[in-house]
């Protein structure tokens, strides 16, 4: 029997003294967050949803808006390590 395969590389980053995902995949995934996503709607807060829901989210949406695969992965890394964060608070 083989292990599972990952879904992805980790997201690398610290946290920042205020709290918030900082890392150059991290600071990436949030400026398409905020340029890609907010074209359409207004933008959720991170912890709308749980860190395990992002990622399905963001691959529906990603439809709609263009993303490539790489920058859906960088979204999707943003809004579950910010949704982690916002839930700790």
């Amino acid at each position: 029997m083989t292990a599972p395969a990952a879904a992805g590389p980790a997201p690398t980053g610290t946290i920042s003294p205020a709290g918030l995902a900082s890392g150059p995949r991290l600071e990436q995934g949030r400026a398409l967050f905020s340029a890609r996503c907010q074209s359409c709607h207004a933008l959720p807060e991170p912890g709308r949803l749980s860190p395990e829901a992002w990622p399905g989210e963001v691959r529906g949406m990603s439809r709609k808006s263009g993303l490539s695969a790489e920058q859906t992965t960088l979204v999707a890394e943003y809004l579950t390590v910010a949704s982690r964060e916002a839930r700790r608070r």
